[in-house]
Formats: C-alpha cells, structure tokens, sequence
C-alpha cells in the first residue's frame, strides 16, 4: 500500500503499464468503491459510487483478459492475481 500512489500515477499517467499494475489499481479502486457504496452516511452518494464500481468492474475484467499465459513471478504479478481471483469470485457468488 505504500506506493500504491505510485503505482497509480503510472497507470493513468500512462498508456502502456503492465496489466499487473491496471489489475491492482483497478481492484483496489473497485473494493474501496465497494465499502462507500455500503456506509451508511454517504448514501445519498450511491448511484455514484454505483457507476464507479461498475466502471472499475470493466477495466479490471478487461486488464484481466490482457494477462498472458505465462508472467513472470514478481510481487505486483502475485499481487495482481490474488487480488482478480477474490474479487472475480466476489462477483461471480
């Protein structure tokens, strides 16, 4: 979480940034899009966080659907799994 500021300065800074670093900006955006969306004092705000969780929904699936077979095994790629795997399986049950 430290340089998740980093992390997400590159991604929309720039074009081409690894589909493990998209995987977890978008991941980590769509979870915490997801506790606002259920407190209770921002519920006038909920269509809104409604859009921005969708939003994060489909560029996260579409960084997903990117990734190639084989990856190499660094920290933001284990990371960037993990993180997909629980939210597609949030999703998906």
């Amino acid at each position: 979480m430290q340089n998740f500021r980093n992390i997400f300065v590159e991604v929309y800074a720039k074009d081409d940034t690894p589909y493990g670093q998209r995987i977890i900006v978008y991941g980590l955006l769509y979870n915490l899009f997801q506790e606002f969306n259920l407190l209770e004092k921002v519920k006038r705000r909920n269509d809104d966080y409604s859009g921005y969780i969708a939003k994060c929904r489909h560029l996260l699936e579409s960084a997903i659907f990117e990734m190639t077979l084989f990856i190499p095994a660094s920290y933001e790629n284990i990371l960037a799994l993990l993180l997909a795997v629980g939210i597609l399986l949030l999703v998906l049950f």
